[in-house]
């Protein structure tokens, strides 16, 4: 298998269980696909989901002011 990446300085927080998709983050974000990603705001609140393309700077244009 692979090296973990939990040495590395990854800008974003990893989390596994080595559970697949029946780890408690995967089912607590219902993540059913990889990639996944959500954007978080300041108080930590989910507030999208899965932005694809365009659709990232697109809403992030009208959240950062």
């Amino acid at each position: 298998m692979g090296e973990s990446h939990s040495g590395g300085q990854l800008p974003w927080t990893q989390v596994s269980e080595l559970k697949g998709w029946q780890s408690k983050a995967a089912t607590a974000y219902f993540v059913n696909a990889i990639p996944q990603n959500f954007l978080v705001d300041p108080t930590g609140k989910i507030i999208a989901l899965n932005l694809r393309g365009d659709a990232l700077p697109e809403a992030l244009a009208r959240l950062v002011k």
